[in-house]
């Protein structure tokens, strides 16, 4: 025995928090208006309908009540046993001041039509408005259409069709494409996610895709059905079209009937233009107006170089230029071939910024194991001399604690001296850390350094070229350490040094910091997790994924970021990129080791791919470094020739 009970508006039942009414304001022609009840349509309303309906039901769920968002369904073995039944739910209902819709409800009936399925005590049956394409099929006037016909039902009315499926046996998907549409059947069930960790088999009437796992060349429709197909274990088989009875009858079913002249005359033109070239004045062929270019020689490529390199067009975009040359010339292809040599022109791809997601995906470094294990640092430079001499800060950072130590050094200080002042602070009283992260400072490089590492065994993790990110520890502290510094000289006057120790005891280390056992370590690295797959999740949405291959040509940044690594002086007109230069090798997942020119022999040669775009041009490399003195940073000093105007912040 059953019985279905509709809420009235279900949605509408429940409240909107007073504090969440004015995000529901929508506006029509008679001015502004609120809902104070949860309306239709929005993202969460299914999600709270339905946690609601099951926490009100919870005692009843799966006993005698089945509950989908606002139809409830109740089920019993007689009618006595149903009426007590149906009698708990309603004054639940009633107790919770949930309101019914009476024409929608049925009571104490033996079958019921519920989300689509009939229910009986015989089991679960499909719907008949389902079948309606089946049982509207036109009748068979030829012999073939009645073979179609009995094909089709005899194989459905088979038992072992009408089954579950097994998980440990495999899928075997047909199908069949034609011009009106593209039939499918798996044989097991409809839903591609049955098919996600299992091996399936396709049989399909179309030979060439047999091979398509295969094949070495792909065109890029081909391409995106490689990917799609990866997601799946499948072996690819051709199934002769004439054998594969199902998927043929469905096609054919759907294929209209002869049409008449009279039904389509309405549809067809009858003023075709005729589209031919015509000569022109000058001996050349046109169409519309428009110079029609053969293919002759390089003609098209003479033509293609003239619109875009010479000084009344500068260099525009592949769209630009199309719509300009269009009003002139045609050809077959036209669009594309412009698209292809605007992407290989060396001038535009040194000068035109990119619009895109930065490239490459967040990678982090590895969590430490324990506190001072890996540590990372940094220089403040060109602070103000103190009366001590003291115009640098050291800024050494414990990647896991956070905790920190601001060494005042004077910028000229020997690496001998930095040495013992890395002994006497660090090393005797967190010991000797097993990894250090570090920008490539003159200091950090230097053989000397390099070996008095080795000797503690400790690695030296250095960044990659222009790419300040790979030490975002040392470089977010040392933004809140001049920020301190700052707000300390203003408060309370004198020199930096008198209050940098306040600043790193005080505010930067956190009295919870002080002594760490192994529960507080095991905590922080369990919210350092947390925190990186936060990060990592919200950067990769503004990055795309970019791989270079060895041998590929590659264009380098050399304006990566402000002030920095400017190669001719002329300002805003500074080339955005150099080269190109070739991948030699990929260093780690995102960065590359390149090969530079001997001019350049001073830079280090690994890049990070954020700094790095794909050249398509066939030139040689053409960069100018007459009157440019470069060091191992790529930068140099510009000295004013004139103060023009002063701005104050």
């Amino acid at each position: 025995m059953y019985s279905k009970i509709d809420l009235r508006s279900g949605y509408h039942q429940l409240r909107v928090r007073e504090q969440d009414i004015p995000k529901t304001a929508f506006r029509n022609r008679y001015g502004h208006y609120e809902f104070q009840i949860m309306p239709f349509g929005l993202t969460n309303a299914p999600a709270v309908f339905i946690d609601l309906m099951n926490r009100v039901c919870k005692p009843y769920l799966d006993k005698f009540v089945i509950v989908f968002i606002d139809d409830i369904l109740i089920y019993s073995k007689d009618e006595k046993e149903h009426e007590e039944h149906l009698k708990v739910i309603l004054e639940l209902l009633k107790w919770e001041k949930l309101y019914t819709k009476f024409p929608k409800c049925e009571f104490l009936i033996p079958k019921v039509q519920f989300l689509s399925h009939v229910i009986d005590s015989r089991g679960i049956h499909v719907d008949p408005a389902k079948i309606e394409s089946i049982k509207d099929w036109s009748s068979p006037k030829t012999p073939t259409e009645i073979r179609q016909f009995l094909g089709l039902a005899g194989y459905y009315r088979s038992a072992p069709i009408l089954a579950l499926p097994e998980g440990s046996k495999d899928f075997v998907v047909y199908c069949d494409a034609s011009h009106k549409g593209l039939g499918v059947v798996l044989m097991q069930r409809e839903k591609r996610h049955y098919l996600y960790g299992t091996k399936c088999i396709v049989f399909t009437d179309h030979k060439s895709l047999q091979h398509i796992l295969d094949q070495k060349e792909l065109n890029m429709r081909q391409r995106r059905w490689l990917e799609l197909l990866s997601d799946y274990d499948c072996d690819i088989r051709y199934h002769p079209r004439k054998a594969n009875v199902i998927l043929e009858a469905q096609i054919e079913a759907l294929k209209p009937k002869n049409l008449e002249k009279e039904d389509v005359g309405g549809m067809i033109r009858t003023d075709i233009p005729k589209e031919r070239l015509e000569p022109c004045t000058d001996e050349t062929l046109c169409l519309y107006g428009r110079s029609w270019l053969p293919c002759y020689g390089d003609l098209r490529s003479v033509i293609m170089h003239e619109s875009h390199n010479s000084k009344y067009s500068i260099h525009p975009g592949s769209e630009k230029m199309y719509q300009d040359m269009k009003k002139l010339y045609w050809w077959p292809n036209m669009k594309a071939d412009i698209a292809t040599y605007v992407s290989k022109c060396l001038t535009c791809a040194k000068v035109k910024a990119e619009h895109q997601r930065p490239s490459g995906l967040l990678v982090q470094p590895a969590i430490p194991v324990w506190k001072w294990d890996n540590i990372t640092m940094n220089f403040i430079t060109k602070l103000p001399k103190s009366s001590q001499g003291f115009d640098t800060i050291w800024v050494i950072v414990d990647r896991l604690t956070k905790s920190a130590h601001f060494l005042p050094i004077r910028e000229n200080d020997s690496i001998d001296k930095l040495t013992r002042l890395y002994l006497d602070r660090i090393v005797t009283r967190h010991g000797t850390p097993v990894l250090i992260i570090c920008d490539r400072d003159g200091r950090f490089t230097s053989n000397f350094w390099k070996s008095f590492q080795k000797a503690l065994c400790t690695n030296l993790d250095m960044s990659t070229a222009y790419h300040p990110k790979t030490d975002g520890q040392s470089e977010r502290t040392i933004q809140t350490l001049e920020d301190m510094l700052q707000a300390y000289v203003i408060g309370f006057g004198k020199g930096w040094v008198k209050h940098l120790p306040l600043v790193g005891e005080a505010q930067l280390t956190g009295p919870e910091m002080i002594q760490e056992t192994t529960e507080k370590i095991i905590l922080i690295k369990q919210r350092i997790q947390a925190a990186q797959d936060r990060q990592k999740n919200y950067a990769d949405r503004k990055r795309k994924p970019m791989e270079f291959e060895v041998g590929d040509r590659v264009m380098l940044k050399v304006l990566p970021w402000k002030r920095v690594v400017q190669f001719i002086k002329r300002g805003k007109l500074n080339l955005r990129y150099i080269g190109p230069f070739k991948v030699l090798a990929k260093v780690g997942d995102i960065a590359y080791k390149l090969e530079l020119l001997q001019e350049l022999s001073r830079v280090h040669h690994t890049f990070h791919v954020s700094n790095l775009k794909k050249c398509y041009a066939d030139e040689p490399l053409a960069m100018p470094l007459e009157g440019v003195h470069i060091d191992e940073t790529l930068q140099f000093v510009e000295e004013p020739v004139e103060i023009m105007e002063r701005e104050i912040k």
